[in-house]
C-alpha cells in the first residue's frame, strides 16, 4: 500500500477459487453459485498488515459491507491474525456477529493498528473470527461501505470504518474512494485508492451518479432497453439481475438454461450468436462488458458459462459485481452519496492521482 499527500492506494490480489481454498464470503452472503462455476470465478484479496508489531493478514475487498473482520490463528489458516502476539491488541467485547445466506461469522470485537505501508490507523475497530462458519473460507473481509451497513447499525449502534478512519486521521481529505479491477485476463494490477480518482484509470467521460439508497451503493441503470436498480458490489463475484432480462441477454449471445447445472451455458466459443459486448447505460456512462467478461470459460471442457444469473439467487436482489465491475471504474464517495463511473481503461499509464476533496468527484460531468 502506498500512502501519498490526500490519497491512501492500495494494491489488491486477485484470487482464483480454485487456486486456493476460500470460497467467497460475499457469494455466500448475498448470492448463490452453481457449483459449476465455483471454480472458475474470483474474489479481490487486500493483505493488511495488523498489530504490533505487523501480522499481513487476508481480507476480501467488500464494497457491499462495512466492517473489517479477520479470522485468527487458532483457524490455523496462512495470514491469519494471532492477537496474542500483538502488543497493541485490546479485546472491546464477544458481540460480533453476521449472517449470510450460507452461513454466518461470529468473534470478537477488538481494536488494534493497522499499518498500510508507510502509515497506519491506530486503535482500529475490527472483528476476530476463530472458527470458519462458511465451508471453505480461509479470508475474513474487508468492508468499506457505509457505516449504516455495519453489523452493528442493526443494535444501534455504528463506528468509524476504515474509509471514515482514514478521513478522521486526515489521512484523506473525503470518505471516498475508486475501485479498479482489471481485466480477468490480467494476474495483476486491481486496485483501491482511498481519498483520489486516478485519471489513467478510465477512458472518456467520468459520469456522476447519484446512489439511490443511504445504506448500499445502489444506482439506477438500463440493459437491453430494461430499466432497473441494482448495487454496486465488489464483494460479489458475478451479476444478478431480473430472470426476464437473463433470458433476454442469454438469448442474445445464443446461452441455454441447464436445470441440472442451474447455469446458462454456450458449449463453446463458435457457438456464440454475438460477440457484441453488453452495453449498461448508467447515468451519461455506456459501460461496455465484452463477451470475455460476459462468459467463464471452463478450462476443463472449453464450455462457457453466462456469468449472469437472475437475481432469485441473490434473494432478489439486483447486484453488478465483479463481472460487472471489471469493465468499469467506479469512484465511491460516500459522504457526497454519489458514484463517479466510466469504462476501464485495461491498458493505462502513469497513474495521475486527482485528490477528492469534498462530497463531489473531481472531473466528473453530470
Amino acid at each position: 500500500m502506498v500512502l501519498a499527500k490526500n490519497y491512501v492506494h492500495l494494491g489488491i490480489k486477485r484470487a482464483l477459487q480454485g487456486d486456493r481454498t476460500t470460497a467467497n464470503r460475499a457469494r455466500s452472503k448475498r448470492a448463490s453459485v452453481p457449483d459449476r462455476l465455483q471454480n472458475n470465478i474470483y474474489q479481490y484479496i487486500a493483505t493488511l498488515s495488523i498489530g504490533t508489531p505487523g501480522q499481513a493478514t487476508d481480507a476480501a475487498l467488500d464494497t457491499g459491507s462495512s466492517d473489517l473482520w479477520v479470522f485468527t490463528n487458532q483457524t490455523n489458516f496462512k495470514d491469519s491474525f494471532n492477537p496474542q502476539s500483538s502488543s497493541s491488541y485490546n479485546l472491546l467485547n464477544n458481540d460480533f456477529s453476521i449472517q449470510y445466506v450460507s452461513g454466518s461469522a461470529s468473534g470478537s470485537w477488538v481494536t488494534d493498528t493497522v499499518d498500510y505501508g508507510d502509515d497506519k490507523v491506530s486503535s482500529f475497530q475490527f472483528a476476530t473470527v476463530s472458527s470458519p462458519t462458511t465451508q471453505g473460507e480461509t479470508a475474513g473481509v474487508f468492508g468499506i461501505g457505509q457505516i449504516t451497513q455495519e453489523s452493528s447499525a442493526e443494535y444501534g449502534s455504528t463506528y468509524p470504518n476504515f474509509p471514515v478512519s482514514l478521513k478522521n486521521e486526515s489521512k484523506i481529505q473525503s470518505v471516498a474512494y475508486s475501485l479498479y479491477l482489471d481485466s480477468i485476463s490480467a494476474q495483476n494490477g486491481s486496485s483501491v485508492t482511498f481519498g483520489a480518482v486516478d485519471t489513467a484509470k478510465y477512458k472518456g467521460e467520468l459520469y456522476s451518479v447519484p446512489f439511490t439508497s443511504d445504506v448500499s451503493f445502489n444506482v439506477d441503470f438500463e440493459v437491453l432497453g430494461n430499466k432497473s436498480n441494482g448495487v454496486l458490489d465488489s464483494g460479489t463475484s458475478l451479476t444478478y439481475l431480473e430472470q426476464s432480462v437473463v433470458d433476454q441477454i442469454a438469448q442474445q449471445y445464443g446461452a441455454t438454461f441447464d436445470s441440472e447445472q442451474q447455469t446458462y451455458l454456450i458449449q463453446s466459443k463458435s457457438d456464440l450468436a454475438s460477440t457484441d459486448p453488453l452495453v449498461y447505460t448508467i447515468g451519461g456512462a455506456k459501460i461496455e462488458v465484452p463477451v470475455s467478461e460476459l462468459f467463464i470459460e471452463d478450462s476443463s471442457d472449453g464450455t462457457l458459462a453466462l456469468s449472469i444469473l437472475p437475481s432469485s439467487m441473490a434473494q432478489d436482489v439486483i447486484l453488478l459485481g465483479d463481472s460487472f465491475l471489471r469493465s468499469a471504474y467506479v469512484v465511491y464517495n460516500l459522504q457526497g452519496k454519489v458514484a463517479g463511473i466510466a469504462q476501464a481503461n485495461w491498458s493505462p499509464g502513469s497513474p495521475n492521482f486527482v485528490p477528492i476533496t469534498g462530497d463531489t468527484i473531481p472531473g466528473s460531468v453530470n
